[in-house]
């Protein structure tokens, strides 16, 4: 059997420079000098946050889909990609110092519409403004009278706060957060995940908070 110490290589596909959807495709691949590849880990990282964040751990696929369920992308922000690859040896790559590959997503007005008006599908618009320091207006659009919630969860998905919470109009409503928890402390900067659930169905949105 060969010794194999050394450690296997990865590297995320490049992207558009500019993405217009929403949903796209994020691929990476991986080489090993000897005893062969066994997963990946991918991360990603919002231009204006310091911090890496995962977008898949230990997987065998070479893809993911975007959006995923902790990874939704927002209007005019840029977002790198960069990947490490570990072997049936067990070596484990560090991961690069910079990104692999990076695209910039433009979706122009849709999360804004120009004429509210009563929608046929569950929305979670982006909260504007975004970043924001002391308030933010979240808006939110059901297709029909339910019981909805809205609530601020921190990236490890620990609960904020509860911004709203019943039985809530079919149409479009405003909800405004103070950037204040539920004992009404004031959050720290960074990144937030707004949560809106109604109707068995789930609709994601990050905040960006900075002081």
């Amino acid at each position: 059997l060969r010794f194999d110490a050394t450690a296997p290589t990865a590297t995320v596909d490049p992207l558009p420079a500019i993405t217009t959807t929403p949903s796209f495709v994020v691929h990476w691949r991986g080489a090993d000098n000897a005893s062969g590849l066994v997963s990946f880990d991918v991360q990603y990282r919002d231009s204006l946050v310091s911090y890496w964040s995962p977008l898949a751990l230990e997987t065998t696929a070479d893809s993911v889909v975007v959006p995923t369920e902790d990874f939704v992308p927002e209007n005019h922000h840029t977002y790198y990609f960069r990947a490490r690859a570990r072997d049936v040896a067990g070596n484990v790559a560090s991961y690069p110092v910079s990104s692999q590959a990076q695209t910039h997503f433009v979706e122009g007005a849709v999360d804004v519409p120009a004429q509210p008006a009563i929608p046929g599908i569950l929305a979670l618009h982006q909260n504007t403004p975004n970043p924001f320091d002391r308030t933010t207006t979240i808006r939110l659009e059901l297709p029909s009278t339910v019981s909805a919630e809205l609530a601020v969860y921190d990236i490890h998905g620990r609960l904020v706060r509860t911004l709203h919470k019943g039985i809530t109009s079919a149409g479009i409503t405003s909800i405004v957060w103070d950037g204040r928890d539920d004992s009404g402390a004031r959050v720290s900067s960074g990144i937030y995940v707004c949560k809106l659930e109604a109707a068995g169905l789930r609709r994601l949105r990050r905040l960006a908070v900075i002081h």
